[in-house]
């Protein structure tokens, strides 16, 4: 769940301890039960929401607010390939991550005359600990390499590498992009 005033107050530590926040990255993101739509119940659907889109927005508006008054900065929200294709059983997930994609775009524009950027990425299917059990089974493993042309999982360096792009002043003149790291996936 989303605890606003702690985010407020992680965004006033950063800043008394470091002066000023310069990029903030949104990468906090819980996955649902795989389930039909009529199965999610509503608390999941909260809970969702909550941690996936609304705690991003708690974190850019707070982030944001220094970033705006001195005219620079860079937000790079990390969303899913489910927001942009929607992925079966994922329901209240896919429409977390469409709701994020709509945001970071809206903000890009509100913010990009005051000076501030507003990306997302969206990653298909990335090896973390949190996918564990399903590239332990062999039968989803296969299924997720066999959709994704380059064949395998990605890495989070790959996303790493994306977010310190879209971060730095290489990306200077880009906002409201999704960039898509899926291996292809989505190019099918």
């Amino acid at each position: 769940m989303c605890d606003v005033a702690a985010v407020r107050r992680m965004v006033a530590q950063t800043e008394a301890a470091y002066g000023r926040i310069d990029v903030l990255i949104n990468n906090a993101g819980i996955f649902q039960s795989w389930a039909q739509p009529e199965d999610v119940p509503l608390a999941e659907w909260d809970l969702v929401f909550d941690t996936d889109l609304k705690s991003a927005f708690v974190a850019s508006q707070a982030a944001g607010a220094g970033m705006l008054v001195r005219g620079s900065g860079a937000i790079v929200n990390i969303g899913s390939i489910a927001g942009v294709i929607g992925l079966a059983l994922t329901t209240a997930y896919s429409a977390a991550k469409a709701g994020m994609i709509g945001m970071t775009k809206a903000m890009a524009v509100d913010w990009a005359p005051r000076g501030v950027r507003v990306n997302l990425i969206a990653p298909a299917f990335i090896a973390t600990p949190a996918n564990q059990a399903l590239r332990d089974d062999d039968t989803a493993r296969r299924a997720v390499e066999a959709q994704t042309p380059m064949g395998r999982f990605g890495t989070v360096d790959e996303i790493a590498a994306a977010a310190v792009f879209l971060a730095s002043r290489a990306a200077a003149y880009i906002t409201g992009e999704v960039l898509l790291v899926d291996g292809g996936w989505t190019a099918q």
